[in-house]
C-alpha cells in the first residue's frame, strides 16, 4: 500500500513540476490528431497514435535541456513549426490527396498564381492549428502569473545543489 501510495505521489510530483511540457504534449498530439481526423479520416488508428505521441514526446523531451524559463521558447517553436506543418499538409492534401513532401513544398515560389485557390480551399477547420500556438502562449501566460517558474527554479537548484554534494563525496 506504501508503494502505491509513493507512486501515486511521484506521479502527481511530475505532473505539478512539468505543466509546460505536458501541455505542449497534450497540444502537439492533438493536433496531430487533428490533421489527420480532417483529411485521411482516421485519426485514431493504435500504431499512428504510438508513433505520433513517441514523436511529439521525443521532440519536446529535448526542452529539458533548457532552464525552466527558456523552455517556454523552445517548446513555442516547437508548437509553431508544427501549426504550420499541419495547415500546409490539411491545405495540400486538399488539392492532391497526399500530404506535402520537402521536395513539393521547395516549390512554394510559384504559389503567388494560384493564391486565389488556396484561400478558397482553406477551410474553417484549419483554423484549429492556428489556435496551437494561441493556446499555448495563453497556458505560458497562466503559469507565469503563477509561482510556478519560481517553484520549478527551486527544485532545479535544490536537485542541482544535492548533485554537487554527491560528485563532491563520491571524489574523496
Amino acid at each position: 500500500m506504501n508503494k502505491i501510495k509513493g507512486l501515486y505521489k511521484k506521479i502527481y510530483n511530475y505532473f505539478i513540476t512539468n505543466r509546460l511540457f505536458l501541455s505542449y504534449v497534450l497540444i502537439a498530439f492533438l493536433g496531430c490528431i487533428c490533421v489527420k481526423s480532417l483529411t485521411i479520416g482516421n485519426g485514431l488508428g493504435i500504431r499512428s497514435i504510438v508513433v505520433e505521441f513517441g514523436l511529439v514526446v521525443i521532440l519536446g523531451s529535448f526542452g529539458y535541456l533548457f532552464k525552466p524559463k527558456n523552455q517556454y521558447n523552445y517548446f513555442f517553436a516547437l508548437i509553431c513549426f508544427l501549426a504550420t506543418l499541419f495547415t500546409i499538409n490539411s491545405v495540400y492534401y486538399t488539392f492532391y490527396t497526399t500530404f506535402a513532401s520537402a521536395g513539393e513544398l521547395a516549390t512554394v515560389s510559384q504559389l503567388e498564381t494560384v493564391t486565389g485557390s488556396i484561400f478558397e480551399k482553406i477551410k474553417i477547420a484549419d483554423l484549429i492549428y492556428i489556435t496551437m500556438p494561441l493556446i499555448f502562449r495563453a497556458v505560458h501566460m497562466n503559469l507565469k502569473a503563477s509561482p510556478y517558474y519560481e517553484y520549478i527554479t527551486k527544485i532545479e537548484a535544490e536537485v542541482n545543489s544535492e548533485v554537487n554534494i554527491n560528485i563532491e563525496l563520491s571524489e574523496e
